[in-house]
């Protein structure tokens, strides 16, 4: 093969190879781009037995924003934005918004854990959440979770929510609070939990003055625990004296049970005829 053969072999051989470099560059290129593209919205909701958010409102929610998102480079989201809308919605505890590997926009979000509802003679209607956040009950709610109702005039308006640390003042803080902590060791008890049907919350929002009452699923008597302290011995004594006096059959035509007396349990019956 001559020298000049040779050259022009190598000229073709050198000019194929930048002709591959520059269509694999422009094709990875392009993978790379479509790759970096935002393909969805993914909405993952950590804790889907809260019922107050699913993942059609939250969608609903980022749509009213009217940010490009979809189709738009991810480098280009506006997460944070995102991000700082929905920490406003009431019934969001945390939120966290990232994209995947995959391409998609995701929203990590877990809900308020409410704890107990408030309604009132006076038109309040309220959830409280493990974290002292009082939330509007207008969203559907399938969680069951002990009512509380009361003739207490309460000191805010029916329309006021939100957290009890910044927005209320202190005695409606402190007698939530209270409320909060007598439905929490009401609840961890499965005895205590069966047994009561209502929650009475009655008298004045004065230290010694409030009082408890409760309504259990047999016989027609009411316990009266009396005010917000000592909770826990109350309920104690409460669980203790139904299991051991229950086969007595006392409740067949006792009116109250009385636990505020010190240690002593108070029945009061019905005088029989």
């Amino acid at each position: 093969m001559s020298k000049g053969l040779k050259t022009i072999l190598k000229s073709l051989m050198w000019m194929a190879l930048i002709a591959y470099l520059i269509v694999a560059v422009s094709y990875r290129s392009d993978v790379s781009q479509s790759e970096n593209i935002c393909k969805g919205i993914k909405v993952d909701i950590l804790d889907e037995e809260q019922k107050f958010v699913n993942a059609a409102l939250v969608s609903e929610w980022v749509d009213s924003l009217r940010l490009p998102i979809v189709g738009s480079p991810i480098d280009s989201l506006q997460m944070e934005t995102i991000e700082s809308f929905l920490r406003t919605k009431p019934y969001i505890q945390t939120i966290d918004v990232y994209p995947t590997i995959n391409g998609d926009c995701c929203i990590t979000l877990s809900q308020r854990d409410v704890i107990f509802r408030v309604v009132s003679s006076e038109g309040h209607d309220f959830f409280v959440d493990t974290l002292g956040y009082i939330l509007d009950p207008s969203r559907q709610w399938q969680k069951k979770v002990p009512v509380i109702t009361t003739d207490i005039k309460l000191p805010f308006d029916t329309d006021k929510f939100g957290n009890l640390g910044q927005v209320f003042s202190d005695t409606t803080y402190y007698y939530l609070q209270k409320l909060s902590n007598f439905v929490n060791i009401l609840e961890k008890d499965d005895f205590l939990s069966s047994l009561v049907t209502q929650i009475r919350f009655t008298g004045r929002l004065e230290p010694g003055k409030e009082e408890i009452r409760l309504v259990p699923r047999v016989g027609r008597q009411v316990i009266v625990l009396g005010n917000l302290e000592d909770m826990d011995s109350k309920l104690r004594r409460l669980k203790t004296f139904y299991l051991k006096t229950f086969k007595d059959g006392w409740w067949q035509d006792a009116y109250e049970l009385c636990f505020q007396y010190g240690d002593k349990v108070v029945v009061k019956r019905n005088k029989r005829i």
